[in-house]
């Protein structure tokens, strides 16, 4: 494992003038609060009801979180345990974070799966660059040499306006870079000890509030590692699969962590040939790993458009948006 830290030269990225722009926090956070309110508003009203000005989605967020409330015996821990999960983190796209019924929930595992080329590494590093723009420390593995420094520069022009000096934007671009930590990783028994050595560095985070916790964790791709596995030549393969699920959830719930990774899709092995939109395709970690993820976001190409398609196969119920990958931005059609 390569761990890669960032330095002065990573920084200046020679642009225009431009200042840290708000929209995207304000809106992160307005998404949240109305989201509290509305679970607030219906324990006082005895839970009933839909508040005014909240959509289906963020109802149905907030639904989730109260079946898990005993109902006969609300207790101010468990609503601020259940309070604690509202926190979402954006991916950089409005129209994915919308289908995600908010954006990546902390304390929950997303996946995301699709064809070559639909996009899931550039919703991943525009993810890790809005969650570390927004103060979130970010834990990048990268797996397949996918990671670009650049394209994180990219999208945190996206996240900027263009009135202020280049003073501010490198500073902010410092901080972000900063807690943007890469680790290079090729086999799975390194991802185990790497999980392993996270638990055990949030743990002793916790105590220390000067020091930001993992905020989000992308592995970029998963599927590389754990897929090979899945044979007859590797009889501890579906072993080794349940123990990556079983930390990965476990970091996830345990230190709110926004848990984010790619899954390739394969053949389905049928006569027809697999086309861009996910027909005959299917996740390539298989049918015993499809309840680890909380949220699973199928990306597909649209062919001919020169967009693509987001939906969530389960987790929340959304209709599909369009996107496209820009230069600084994930532009979605909603």
């Amino acid at each position: 494992r390569r761990t890669r830290s960032w330095d002065d030269a990573d920084v200046d990225d020679g642009g225009d003038d431009v200042i840290v722009n708000p929209t995207r926090v304000r809106r992160t956070m307005e998404r949240t609060m109305r989201m509290t309110r509305v679970l607030c508003d219906g324990i006082d009203r005895g839970g009933g009801g839909h508040a005014r000005g909240t959509t289906n989605h963020q109802w149905f967020a907030l639904e989730e979180i109260m079946h898990e409330v005993n109902a006969n015996a609300v207790d101010g821990t468990v609503i601020e345990r259940q309070l604690s999960l509202l926190n979402f983190l954006p991916t950089g796209c409005d129209g994915i974070d919308d289908v995600l019924g908010g954006g990546l929930r902390q304390g929950q595992v997303t996946e995301i799966t699709g064809p070559s080329a639909c996009g899931k590494t550039q919703v991943c590093l525009s993810a890790a660059a809005s969650a570390a723009a927004l103060g979130h420390r970010v834990v990048y593995v990268d797996t397949t040499g996918g990671f670009s420094g650049s394209r994180i520069r990219d999208f945190h022009r996206g996240f900027v306006t263009e009135d202020a000096d280049k003073q501010e934007v490198a500073e902010h671009l410092k901080q972000t870079l900063n807690l943007i930590a890469i680790h290079r990783v090729h086999d799975v028994f390194t991802l185990l000890n790497l999980l392993s050595q996270l638990g055990e560095e949030a743990s002793e985070d916790d105590n220390n509030p000067e020091h930001a916790t993992m905020g989000l964790l992308v592995i970029d791709s998963l599927s590389s590692l754990l897929s090979p596995l899945l044979t007859k030549a590797h009889h501890q393969g579906y072993t080794i699969m349940a123990t990556v699920a079983a930390m990965l959830r476990g970091l996830a719930t345990t230190r709110k962590t926004a848990v984010l990774y790619t899954n390739h899709t394969v053949s389905t092995g049928q006569d027809a040939a697999a086309d861009d939109q996910g027909g005959n395709l299917k996740p390539a970690l298989g049918t015993r790993w499809t309840s680890v993820p909380h949220r699973r976001l199928r990306l597909s190409k649209i062919p001919g458009t020169g967009w693509n398609s987001a939906s969530v196969i389960y987790g929340v119920s959304a209709k599909p948006v369009k996107y496209r990958v820009g230069r600084n931005n994930i532009h979605s059609d909603s």
